[in-house]
């Protein structure tokens, strides 16, 4: 039986902890006077890691599948 790689576990992981910061710096900065520009970003990087996580789960699911 050949080793699986861990990769997509460990992207998954990065994409949850890439959305769990994007949740972190939304909530911080909800007080602040913050400029467009820091929402823009804050909104790309939860866009990043919700499409990584999306791919990431897909290709796991994929991976399981092929396997059974």
């Amino acid at each position: 039986m050949p080793k699986r790689s861990s990769a997509p576990i460990i992207t998954a992981i990065c994409a949850v902890l890439l959305l769990v910061l994007s949740a972190v710096q939304l909530f911080s900065s909800i007080g602040d006077d913050a400029r467009a520009g820091q929402w823009v970003g804050i909104g790309l990087q939860a866009l990043i890691g919700a499409v990584l996580l999306i791919v990431t789960v897909r290709q796991l699911v994929e991976r399981n599948v092929r396997s059974t």
